[in-house]
């Protein structure tokens, strides 16, 4: 038998799946039984209070080992970058291989092309337009986000009318 660890998604307690039956060797603590587990759409317990499946990550994301830290975005080096129109500046940090980022985009700003990286964005004050490939267009307003994968179905674009302030989750890329 291959045996695989997981984490519950909701209370990253971590499992024992055996890849032929599906079955939790150690159960699904707080949430009662495994309910699907199939490599397409991963591996579900079933929740006994509201009856419906929580998805159990295939892998977990790893912050390496880090002291505690209080960050004033203010006071991060900004780097500027051009768009088509306008620019955006960004103020980041990188843990290992996640950067967090505060960035801003300045009035009329349209990105340069396309985007094929992970984020998850929160938008703190502005608006932000998100134009995908597919010709799709979004519109974000303050307290709104948008999370989209690695080179998944969602090569996307922003622009902003009036300018925009938000924090970004994303992978790090490589070093080159």
């Amino acid at each position: 038998m291959d045996d695989r660890q997981v984490s519950a998604a909701a209370c990253w307690t971590p499992l024992i799946l055996d890849e032929t039956s599906g079955v939790a060797a150690e159960g699904c603590p707080g949430y009662g039984k495994l309910v699907r587990n199939r490599p397409d759409t991963g591996a579900y317990c079933q929740n006994l209070v509201t009856g419906s499946p929580n998805r159990i990550a295939d892998k977990e994301m790893t912050i390496p080992a880090t002291p505690f830290t209080l960050t004033d975005w203010k006071n991060l080096p900004a780097t500027r970058f051009q768009g088509e129109n306008g620019y955006t500046e960004w103020r980041a940090l990188d843990f290992g291989d996640t950067r967090v980022r505060v960035s801003e985009y300045s009035p009329g700003y349209l990105a340069d092309g396309f985007c094929d990286v992970g984020h998850v964005l929160y938008l703190i004050e502005g608006d932000i337009t998100v134009e995908l490939k597919d010709g799709r267009r979004f519109e974000m307003t303050p307290g709104s986000s948008f999370s989209v994968s690695d080179f998944g179905d969602a090569a996307h674009r922003c622009s902003s009318r009036n300018g925009a302030k938000f924090f970004v989750v994303e992978g790090r890329p490589p070093a080159a």
